[in-house]
């Protein structure tokens, strides 16, 4: 019997036997620890031959190449430059990594069979796209231009996108009928939506899509929804088109959730909804127009939409329309007024629209002013906090202080320029303001820190104090 501490006395043949013993059970361990194979990473060049053996010092001079002698678990490494050719990526795990987008570029299509996961960074692909075909993908740093669909994922694909272009595609920048994440991603001037999708329910966060139009009989300029729940959160939809039908965003049948969005300049109106419940958060929208009976904001056919905490102002032509179903409006601010609890009608004070600046100035009727209990991300559209309160401003929302601000961006209080952040740059305006040379009222408002009315020194402690604060 053996007890904690104690050592154990072994024979000189037993000993023989019991090492013997132990090397050959840590033998077999390592054995099975052990992979079958060890991955290999491929090396391409515009100047490699194929007949190298696609090391770093004798690469190989074409991706599909090294695609076709890879196996399991290997990765491709590409150089600067453009490789003119097409290729299908079998069903294994495979990492292809370009130089950069700007200057590694696939001139070609590249399609993937049924397998386990591809990982693609630093490319730009033009003349062709990328055709996923029930396969996990990740792509990163990508570039997708020129092509008659950028990025097509077929049913069954799992694919994260990030930091990714989509420009001036002759049709969709991404068709897809699965649930892709996309994240960081622009998408400009695609000649049949940003992102068409069939059916499903994927999740866009912190995309911009600028100068998008849909097809002739399609709708949704930036996005078009079929099918599932699209949760799309601090998207940015600017001057794109969708060909009467909802130049932001189309909705058919699809119970969306768009929380802290900028819909500006769209025609077809900002938002189109055919069927489905789409939940609508935090949202602004101005200078949206085209969208049927003169709608410019959001167009409802058979739908029951839900609007909280937005705003809705400069606009052309109806705000809100609804035929058939039931919108429901609460907290927001609809220029061309609504029913529901919490809803007025007054100039949100924009910062300066004029110079796409849609921030609220310290004097906006939207600071403080909305329901706590339809929004739970903790930022705006910014990336900046929510429930922010503003000290001079009465809390006239829903919930418990500090309460929510309407619209896109949450109000700061001390950020006297309004470009969402108090910082240095603020100093100077409020010098400004305490000299008279500045006399704006938003600015004078943004300067009174201590809410007695006035600007002036008494204030210039609490400021110190706020530009102090992280």
């Amino acid at each position: 019997m053996t007890y904690a501490g104690e050592s154990v006395s072994v024979a000189p043949s037993s000993r023989r036997c019991f090492l013997v013993s132990v090397l050959l059970l840590s033998c077999a361990m390592l054995l099975v620890a052990a992979p079958a194979t060890m991955a290999t990473t491929y090396y391409v060049a515009t100047t490699g031959n194929n007949a190298n053996p696609g090391t770093l010092t004798q690469p190989f001079l074409t991706i599909g190449h090294a695609v076709s002698v890879s196996v399991h678990g290997d990765s491709i490494r590409a150089a600067a430059g453009t490789y003119s050719e097409s290729f299908t990526i079998p069903g294994t795990n495979l990492d292809l990594i370009g130089a950069g987008a700007a200057t590694t570029i696939i001139n070609g299509l590249i399609q993937t069979n049924t397998g386990f996961i591809l990982t693609m960074s630093g490319f730009t692909v033009q003349n062709g796209g990328l055709n996923i075909f029930q396969m996990a993908c990740n792509l990163n740093d990508c570039i997708f231009r020129n092509n008659s669909t950028g990025v097509s994922l077929q049913t069954g694909s799992f694919v994260n996108i990030n930091n990714c272009a989509f420009n001036n595609n002759t049709g969709q920048g991404i068709a897809t009928g699965g649930n892709p994440s996309i994240n960081n991603c622009t998408f400009t001037a695609n000649g049949n939506c940003g992102i068409y999708l069939t059916s499903g329910s994927p999740t866009i966060t912190n995309c911009t899509f600028t100068n998008n139009f849909s097809g002739p009989f399609d709708g949704g300029g930036g996005i078009r929804n079929g099918s599932g729940t699209s949760r799309i959160t601090n998207c940015v939809f600017m001057n794109n088109n969708g060909n009467g039908s909802g130049g932001g965003i189309y909705n058919n049948f699809n119970n969306a959730i768009v929380t802290n969005c900028l819909f500006i300049g769209n025609s077809g109106g900002a938002i189109y909804s055919q069927g489905g419940s789409p939940t609508i958060t935090n949202c602004t929208f101005s200078g949206n127009s085209g969208a049927p009976s003169g709608t410019g904001g959001i167009f409802s056919f058979a739908s029951n939409p839900t609007l909280t905490n937005c705003i809705l102002w400069g606009n052309v032509g109806w705000d809100i329309f609804n035929s058939g179903g039931t919108t429901t409006v609460n907290y927001s601010d609809i220029q061309s007024g609504f029913g529901g609890t919490g809803n007025f009608a007054s100039d949100p004070l924009f910062m300066n629209p004029g110079g796409g600046n849609y921030r609220l100035q310290a004097n906006s009727p939207c600071i403080d002013s909305g329901n706590n209990a339809a929004i739970s991300n903790g930022t705006d559209l910014a990336g900046r906090p929510r429930f922010v309160d503003a000290p001079c401003v009465a809390n006239t929302g829903a919930g418990t202080p500090p309460i929510v601000d309407r619209g896109a961006y949450e109000f700061t209080s001390g950020d006297i320029d309004g470009n969402g952040l108090v910082n240095v740059s603020d100093l100077a305006a409020f010098v400004a303001v305490l000299l008279g040379a500045d006399t704006a009222p938003a600015h004078v408002v943004a300067a009174d820190m201590n809410c007695d009315g006035l600007a002036n020194g008494r204030d210039a402690q609490g400021f110190v104090n706020r530009i102090l604060l992280p």
